[in-house]
């Protein structure tokens, strides 16, 4: 089941509260919260929060038109049926969804609304239950803070008809017209399509109905709130600051209901910020402010896309039917495993600042999900993912990685991925065929080894085996067209990592040169670079950088500089780099070639040349850079090369073997392999000779004592006496 809100940065207090809530009455939900903003802010994080997604992540068609022409609240409200359809899709094991506003909190299990979602497609809350106001004619019979659904037919073709309602019609305009955003268009649903109303009194209590279930509210944190003795479940905290206070001073009087709302505005205080927070999307990528005029023009190009009256998107059929299946749909959805080094070595999934690995692993994984596969991954402690995640235990050694796979591999598994820098399964034997990829050059090639470049395969792999590029999710990366003066050298600070070579581009150009990564060498830093930084002042060192403000700095670099002196693998920082629109000049080393073989006048022979070019020379346009790296170094394209590689080894594989624990059940007559005893007690058997005197173990009631015996040595039994070594 996942349980899931939107909202933007400026209510992540309430969010955290929400999913908090939720988490501790079901633990076993996803909970995913849909963040209305551009980037996601370090305050966004919670160990509650299990997957963030940002709006322009979810498949919005024309999506910068479609938030140039709304403000936050139009959005909020337009975007949840985006969000419910995304997650099916997202996540195709699913087959429940809720959807709370982000100002409610669940006090008790949401039983009422799983059962009935087992027996309807769709479930719905109503403003009141005794009685409707005149003014729902206009705001709605129904209130869409909470909403349910499951995987069926009809919950997917109420999404597409709500979606594109609430596309066209959901802005503050419309208001006074009777349609309230969202909300309205639910009147509707029950006449069109199978809608369950939850009559419950503890569901959905707010300011408008306390009249009718605030004079009978008790309990209290501990034991419980009962609403007209039923169990409260949520409570819709919306207008908490005003008029709600002044309602319940009205309405509710009980000092159970003084006592919850005290406790929710202290919770509140807690976790929200100080400062007020501006919505991102009322300005351009340049921080301009977005005029109402700019508004209004964009929302008329928008509705101009179609003839008027028709839906939205008239591309989309009005039965969405099920999520995608992979391409290769005639075949089955694979079991597949993944697995990754464990920390120190390497770091959870998704990583933060650094992990080019993890990274490749993780939208590796994400996709696989997202295209209906059943997977797994090993990884360290603390990742998160789409697919099931087996954590490391504490210190696993990365000699034990084999073992621990071989141990707890899930059944059935097809395919087994090995991403470890060691190759730890190469010598284990499992009962699947396992792919080996070498992100690193590594000494042992593994079992059918992948690299991520012609390059490393012809240097690293001697030829033997395959290559597949790296991807990534293009959505996660921000475009821009405008470029400000600076040159940018981002990875980690070593040697290899050239460095140095970018300090000297920066000192014959007179250009800004922004450094960031985390430090590994810090020899070199303290000798090296450190004094640059004091006697250059066109020269800084930012750190390690990730989330917002590396891709600020990569979108608005005017060269990126890939100075690596080694036999690079890949390079992921330059296709990272042109996905956000920002031109590269990289040195001639590795797989630089392979990877800019578009633009082959931005490959360096020498530092020399590179700071000519990054004076003189003309870029590519940013959009010609970012068609480039959709078109060969998307996620979706590495995807499906392993799919491929994947589905050739499975069908070249000789019969699914046993599990190996499983294997001595299985055979008929078979019996148990005893298990094999300790050196000491292999030495000396009947009739065996040893080359020299060795220690002996006799037996003198319950206790051991070592004993040398000669050079031969037989085992005697006498009557009633333990056994004892004689030497002859």
């Amino acid at each position: 089941m996942i349980i899931c809100t939107v909202s933007s940065a400026s209510h992540l207090g309430r969010v955290k509260i929400m999913a908090e809530s939720a988490k501790k009455h079901h633990p076993e939900a996803v909970i995913v919260l849909l963040l209305i903003e551009r980037n996601i802010p370090s305050a966004a994080y919670s160990r509650f929060i299990d997957h963030i997604f940002l709006a322009k992540q979810i498949g919005v068609p024309h999506f910068e038109m479609y938030m140039l022409q709304r403000n936050i609240h139009e959005a909020a409200y337009a975007l949840k049926a985006h969000l419910i359809r995304f997650l099916f899709q997202h996540y195709p094991g699913e087959q429940l969804i809720l959807m709370l506003d982000s100002d409610t909190k669940v006090y008790s299990p949401l039983s009422e609304a799983v059962a009935a979602l087992h027996g309807n497609p769709i479930v719905v809350t109503p403003h009141e239950l005794y009685d409707a106001k005149e003014s729902y004619m206009q705001h709605g019979i129904f209130n869409t803070g909470f909403i349910g659904l499951r995987r069926s037919e009809e919950a997917f073709r109420f999404l597409n008809w709500w979606m594109r309602r609430v596309d066209r019609y959901g802005f503050d305009e419309n208001y006074n017209r009777g349609l309230f955003y969202e909300q309205n268009w639910m009147n509707l649903a029950p006449a069109l399509f199978s809608v369950y109303t939850l009559q419950h009194p503890g569901y959905n209590v707010a300011y408008w109905n306390l009249f009718e279930r605030g004079k009978h509210f008790t309990g209290s944190a501990k034991t419980g709130y009962r609403v007209n003795g039923f169990p409260l479940r949520f409570f819709h905290f919306s207008h908490a600051e005003h008029p709600l206070p002044q309602i319940i001073r009205e309405h509710a009087r009980t000092s159970a209901i003084q006592q919850m709302y005290a406790g929710y505005m202290r919770e509140l205080r807690k976790f929200s910020s100080k400062r007020s927070v501006p919505w991102s999307y009322n300005a351009d990528e340049r921080g301009v402010p977005i005029t109402k005029a700019a508004k209004e023009e964009a929302r008329a190009a928008f509705l101009a896309l179609e003839d008027p009256g028709m839906p939205v998107y008239p591309g989309l059929p009005d039965d969405i039917g099920e999520p995608a299946l992979p391409a290769d749909n005639h075949q089955r959805p694979l079991r597949i495993v993944q697995v990754l080094s464990n920390a120190p070595n390497a770091y959870p999934l998704p990583p933060t600042n650094q992990g080019g690995t993890e990274k490749v692993v993780h939208e590796l994984t994400e996709r696989l999900v997202q295209l209906g596969h059943d997977v797994y991954v090993y990884a360290a402690r603390g990742s998160r993912s789409s697919a099931n995640v087996i954590p490391y235990p504490k210190g696993l050694a990365p000699a034990a990685i084999g073992r621990f796979v071989a141990r707890t591999l899930p059944a059935n598994t097809d395919i087994i991925h090995d991403h470890t820098f060691n190759s730890a399964l190469s010598s284990i034997r499992l009962p699947a065929p396992v792919v080996s990829s070498h992100h690193i050059p590594v000494r042992h090639q593994g079992v059918n080894p992948v690299y991520v470049s012609q390059n490393a395969l012809r240097v690293n792999g001697r030829n033997h085996g395959r290559y597949v590029y790296n991807g990534i999710n293009l959505n996660e990366y921000e475009f821009s067209d405008t470029k400000q003066n600076y040159l940018l050298f981002m990875g980690r600070i070593m040697k290899e990592k050239g460095v140095m070579h970018a300090i000297q581009v920066a000192e014959k150009t007179k250009l800004p040169l922004v450094i960031a990564g985390p430090i590994k060498d810090h020899k070199l830093f303290q000798k090296q670079i450190r004094p640059k930084l004091k006697s250059l002042p066109n020269v800084k060192y930012v750190g390690a950088v990730g989330g917002a403000a590396k891709q600020n700095l990569l979108k608005h670099a005017r060269w990126l500089l890939f100075t690596s002196t080694w036999e690079e693998p890949f390079g992921l920082t330059m296709v990272e780099a042109m996905a956000c629109g920002t031109p590269v000049l990289a040195l001639a080393k590795g797989a630089v070639p392979e990877v800019l073989a578009g633009f082959p006048n931005l490959i360096c022979q020498s530092v020399d040349e590179m700071a000519v070019k990054a004076v003189s020379s003309k870029p590519p346009s940013p959009q010609e850079l970012r068609r480039y790296a959709e078109e060969r170094f998307s996620r979706e394209r590495m995807t499906d090369d392993y799919i491929q590689l994947y589905r050739s080894l499975i069908s070249a594989a000789p019969p699914r073997m046993q599990p190996l624990r499983a294997a001595a059940k299985a055979k008929p007559g078979a019996t148990r392999r005893k298990r094999r005893p300790h050196a000491s007690a292999r030495r000396g058997k009947y009739g065996k000779s040893a080359r020299k005197p060795q220690k002996r173990l006799q037996k003198t009631g319950n206790r051991r004592v070592r004993k040398t015996a000669g050079k031969r040595a037989t085992r005697i039994r006498r009557a009633g006496k333990p056994h004892r070594l004689k030497a002859k």
